[in-house]
């Protein structure tokens, strides 16, 4: 995903399994440190790629598809 669509960050990781240098966390204020921009659903980009591989929980997969939804009806109010 980051070479073919230039995604720059995961939206769901941690330190032990992040492989970009910045992601969203469960946890911003102990894993700043490490690239955290904190969580996926404070993310306010105006564009971009990313990646999305929330932890396998019906309410938390359907709160991350209604952030979605969020941010592209935001990206297309914009246009």
């Amino acid at each position: 995903l980051r070479e073919t669509f230039g995604a720059p960050l995961e939206c769901f990781a941690s330190p032990l399994n992040c492989r970009y240098t910045s992601m969203c966390s469960a946890f911003p204020d102990t894993d700043a440190v490490f690239g955290s921009l904190g969580s996926f659903f404070a993310l306010n980009p105006e564009s971009g790629a990313f990646q999305l591989n929330p932890p396998f929980v019906d309410d938390l997969i359907i709160s991350m598809a209604k952030r979605i939804d969020e941010l592209l009806q935001s990206a297309d109010e914009r246009r």
